[in-house]
């Protein structure tokens, strides 16, 4: 009977121990993975599973997150800072919102502009059309 007993507790222990490891990301979603505090890439989307050690940290994105601009090219959420690309001009300092991903899994960059809470409206002297900025 005892057997029993600790045949079911240790598949109740495996089952938590993988259950704790499987992460899953959406389509719009990704895991930027850092191992030691250094940034290591995105993973995702789909059924990921966590085998590293107690030193890797994942981070949730999605597409609409903010981030701070900190330098060219680098993005700040919470503690981390994450490699971005965008289309428009950015100054440091500005908050922007993540719109898609690109890459391979080892060379992955957030693409992002400028949140659109800070973009302004500015009539054309000429032909008066608006166009933001």
């Amino acid at each position: 009977m005892s057997n029993i007993f600790g045949f079911i507790v240790g598949i109740f222990i495996i089952v938590y121990i993988l259950s704790s490891r499987i992460k899953i990301a959406s389509e719009h979603q990704r895991f930027a993975v850092y191992a030691l505090g250094r940034y290591m890439g995105l993973k995702g989307p789909g059924l990921l599973f966590k085998w590293s050690g107690g030193e890797t940290k994942w981070l949730r994105l999605s597409v609409g997150d903010r981030l701070e601009l900190i330098a060219p090219k680098i993005a700040k959420i919470n503690e981390f800072s994450i490699p971005v690309d965008s289309d428009e001009k950015v100054a440091i300092g500005s908050v922007i919102r993540i719109v898609g991903f690109k890459g391979s899994a080892e060379n992955s960059v957030v693409q992002t502009m400028l949140d659109s809470d800070q973009r302004r409206k500015v009539k054309c002297e000429n032909c008066g059309h608006e166009m933001l900025i």
